[in-house]
């Protein structure tokens, strides 16, 4: 459906569109049409940047065909076949044949140019075939019908009006082909089955090969000079023409069944690709050949080679219309994966020419620098990615330290709302732990039941919070059920105290439900919002607190405040502000007032653009009776350009309890499955914090914050949910730990697992060690716990923080461990530098010098004392001093060894 809105602007004839070529420009972007014995010549443009005129064509959706010359032909010679000048000078100059003559026309010029009459050669037969020589300007090759004992091939000399024959007497030539790479040689294909190849410098046959069929068609390959496709009826076969005075077996062959091949052609811009059409096909057909077996250069003699396994076979269709058929096809000669096609359809065989792009696979790849690398066809295109990929992200938050601290991992995601809220969902729930921790510590003082009391209510309330928002109304309204009150100021709006829903508003950042209006009426978080710029959340939650009044003086309030700092100030918050004031001052809660009617009536709130101005308007005007419900604000609760806590909490003060839990309920699942990270208030360190990650992964890839956060919920999890988590934990703590091993981060790797167990709070030795290092005579592990085993009363005492460390911590061996390359200190003995005496430390300061700076690293981390090594070579040393050494050097530090480590 896609091509009928311009099939009727295509080129369409009567059966007289004799031929086509691409012309040999310097834009490469022109072809020549011969029809109804006219040569018109076009130039192929942006459809959508060119008007189309009625001489011009569409050939694509994307393309049209621009006449630039139209030349008639003389009405004495009816043309039927021409061939372009291949010279990019002179592509306007073509030469057609009629019946036994040839002329040579210039486009831009009227006349026509005799250069060549076969009555010369007393022959009237009509001339075939054409093929102009590409490097040689002024030799034409034709073809005659074959007639008697007379040769039909013929080599023409244009300029001087000359020629030669060439070929076999009583020879049909089926086809001709120049060959690119050697301009003097030319493939010749007979009826008499056979493939011939003639150099014109010689006048004679240079190779000769036996078909089974007539050679219909013959085609050098345009980059691979030994190769040379041809057809016979259904054959293609492939010929390797080194070989032709040698054997006759073909490199390639194949029977295309039930179908006569009408021509084949390589594709200029792909060498490796050859295109081939059948009698009644609506398709190309296609056959990619790897380059390597087309530039093989070791050809055994005896048998040929055969690339028929490793072809990859294709079609491409053209823009359909019932019934039409592909009669011709040219590649572009420069232009990347263009043919230009010409299509017969409908009763009266009508043609059209239309242009048809090949669009193939593209293989893709990273680069170390983080460019995406692409091939299109024989070019190689890479591009710098403007966006940056979750890898690099992931990358940047190691760099600034994002791990297993929720304060500095919210200083860091600010950008990101959702990962930032989820941050201080732990940095609450952090904090929870610090006060119950603190209540326990003063408990002591206390009497034994006091202390039991205390911390079992401490410990129920550090659980209620992490629940999340979900269950804690599920289960504690059916516990306790909320108590309705009614606003002052509003007799009409409800809303809901109790103390589930005050801890749900603490999670969610909201102030405490109070029904103390002094205190109220000091709620700390509006000033605090207002400060943070949050101007508009500070005057909607007065409104949804303290009334209308309290929510227009803090409008006023804030307008005062950007009015004294110039930094915070811009034209359309001023405008947004003044609005507002004057539209809540003027507030009516009478229903039949014309505010009210107004605002519920007029489309404006629909358009406002603030959220949480839009939210206020919405609730002041909500059809509400006594009773709550979740449709009266729904507008309100269902809005997600309002953030997820700030629903949620709306929703904890107004509305009741049945509807609440059916509320969170909806809310929780649609939040899982869109992946909303924010939904973790809603789940808590519940069993759906499992597939809420999960699909977070899903959507951005973000394996670094599920992995840090499942290790949060692996902290304050019970044991039922701990073993229902511990195969995904560890499938994403794997995927995170190949991260830091991709990137080579094996010092952050480090720090990363030793953090996680301090924060899972597990003992030393508890980690599985990936890694270990064995001594080379007893083949024990020397790189673990280096605790010396039970001795026996007769063993020497030795001080485990001087000399054990040089040995294997096996009472059995006790063998030397091999020594810094660098250094000359036996490896597991760097701590032992800080013991020795100011004499010993002398000795050894020459030796040492270089290194004095890893010393002082080596203090601050106790990575720089691992074990490293060279895995061509095997010489190594500390960690810290390798890496100091191939800073400024390539080689091995060990003397005599040749070995390029760092490469």
């Amino acid at each position: 459906n896609e091509y009928k809105s311009y099939l009727s602007l295509c080129m369409s004839v009567e059966s007289n569109l004799s031929n086509f070529k691409w012309c040999h420009s310097p834009d490469y972007n022109k072809f020549v049409v011969l029809v109804d014995n006219k040569f018109n010549l076009y130039r192929v443009q942006d459809l959508s940047a060119y008007p189309v005129s009625s001489k011009d064509f569409v050939l694509s959706p994307q393309s049209v065909a621009v006449e630039l010359i139209s030349r008639h032909g003389d009405e004495k010679h009816r043309y039927k076949n021409f061939i372009v000048n291949p010279d990019e000078d002179n592509y306007k100059t073509l030469i057609a044949s009629y019946q036994h003559k040839l002329f040579m026309i210039n486009l831009e010029k009227d006349g026509y140019e005799l250069v060549y009459n076969s009555e010369k050669q007393k022959l009237t037969k009509r001339i075939n075939l054409l093929d102009w020589n590409p490097k040689h300007k002024k030799i034409v090759a034709l073809t005659i019908e074959k007639f008697r004992s007379f040769k039909s091939l013929y080599i023409c000399d244009i300029v001087q009006h000359r020629g030669h024959e060439l070929g076999s007497e009583g020879d049909g030539i089926k086809s001709i082909r120049w060959s690119p790479h050697e301009p003097d040689i030319i493939a010749v294909g007979t009826s008499k089955k056979t493939l011939e190849l003639y150099d014109i410098r010689k006048r004679e046959s240079i190779g000769r090969r036996v078909d089974v069929h007539e050679v219909d068609t013959v085609s050098f390959s345009p980059e691979y000079k030994h190769i040379i496709a041809s057809h016979s009826n259904e054959f293609i076969k492939l010929w390797d023409i080194r070989t032709f005075s040698k054997h006759s077996q073909h490199v390639y062959s194949e029977k295309i069944h039930s179908a006569d091949i009408s021509k084949i052609e390589w594709c200029q811009t792909h060498p490796t690709r050859l295109s081939f059409i059948t009698k009644s096909s609506k398709y190309i057909h296609i056959r990619e050949f790897p380059a390597a077996t087309l530039k093989n250069n070791d050809v055994d003699e005896s048998s040929g080679y055969t690339a028929e396994q490793s072809v990859q076979h294709r079609k491409k269709g053209v823009p359909e219309m019932q019934g039409a058929t592909i009669t011709n096809f040219a590649w572009h000669t420069k232009l990347h994966n263009r043919i230009l096609c010409c299509k017969e359809f409908g009763i009266d065989k009508r043609t059209q020419l239309c242009e048809v792009s090949l669009f193939e696979p593209i293989i893709a790849q990273f680069t170390p620098s983080n460019k995406l690398v692409w091939g299109c066809s024989s070019a190689l295109v890479d591009s710098t990615l403007d966006v940056s990929d979750i890898s690099d992200i992931i990358e940047d938050r190691i760099s600034k330290s994002y791990g297993f601290d929720p304060v500095i991992n919210k200083e860091i995601t600010k950008n990101n709302g959702s990962l930032c809220a989820v941050w201080k969902f732990f940095e609450f729930l952090s904090m929870k732990d610090e006060v119950v921790a603190e209540e326990t510590r003063s408990s002591f003082e206390r009497q034994q039941l006091r202390v039991a009391d205390k911390n079992t209510a401490s410990t129920t309330n550090k659980n209620l919070y992490k629940k999340g928002a979900q269950l804690i109304i599920k289960e504690e309204t059916a516990k306790t059920p909320s108590t309705v009150y009614q606003m002052e100021q509003h007799p009409r709006v409800s809303f809901y105290m109790s103390d589930a829903r005050n801890k749900i508003l603490e999670v969610c950042g909201w102030p405490l439900s109070n029904l103390n209006r002094k205190d109220l009426k000091q709620i700390p978080m509006i000033d605090q919002l207002s400060s943070q710029g949050d101007f508009n959340k500070s005057v909607a939650i007065s409104l949804f607190y303290l009334g209308v009044r309290e929510a227009t003086k803090q409008a006023t309030k804030v307008y005062q405040d950007l009015c004294s700092d110039p930094s915070k100030r811009s034209r359309k918050e001023d405008e947004m502000l003044i609005a507002l004031t004057v539209a809540l001052s003027g507030y009516s809660s009478d229903r039949e007032s014309l505010w009210s009617q107004h605002a519920r009536e007029s489309n404006i709130l629909s358009h406002m653009s603030d959220p949480y101005y839009r939210a206020m308007f919405k609730f002041l005007t909500s059809e509400r009776s006594t009773d709550n419900s979740w449709e009266v604000y729904s507008d309100i609760l269902d809005d997600k350009q309002l953030l997820l806590e700030d629903r949620v909490a709306f929703a904890c003060r107004f509305l009741p309890d049945n509807d609440l839990t059916q509320y969170l309920d909806t809310l929780t699942e649609r939040e899982i499955l869109e992946g909303n990270i924010r939904a973790i208030v809603l789940t808590g360190v519940t069993n759906s914090i499992g597939t809420l990650m999960q699909s977070y992964m899903n959507k951005t890839s973000d394996v670094q914050s599920v992995c840090l956060v499942l290790t949060f919920v692996k902290k304050y999890a019970d044991k039922p949910l701990l073993d229902e988590l511990h195969a995904y934990y560890d499938s994403i703590l794997n995927s995170y730990l190949q991260f830091f091993d991709m990137k080579s981060m094996w010092i952050e790797r480090a720090k990363f697992e030793n953090k996680r167990r301090e924060v899972l709070k597990r003992p030393q030795g508890s980690v599985t060690p990936h890694l270990t290092v064995k001594c080379l005579d007893c083949k024990k592990s020397v790189s673990g716990s280096r605790r010396p085993e039970r001795q026996s009363t007769k063993s020497i005492k030795q001080d485990d923080s001087n000399s054990d460390r040089r040995f294997c911590p096996s009472n059995n061996c006790r063998g030397l461990l091999p020594r810094c390359s660098l250094c000359m200190f036996h490896l597991g003995t760097s701590t032992r530098y800080n013991t020795l005496t100011g004499t010993q430390k002398h000795s050894i300061a020459r030796r040492r010098q270089q290194h004095s700076a890893s010393d002082v690293a080596t203090k601050n981390n106790p990575l720089n004392l691992w074990f490293s090594w060279c895995l061509q070579c095997h010489h190594g040393g500390h960690f810290q001093h390798m890496q100091d050494w191939f800073k400024e050097h390539k080689q091995c530090p060990v003397t005599d060894c040749n070995c390029k480590c760092s490469e």
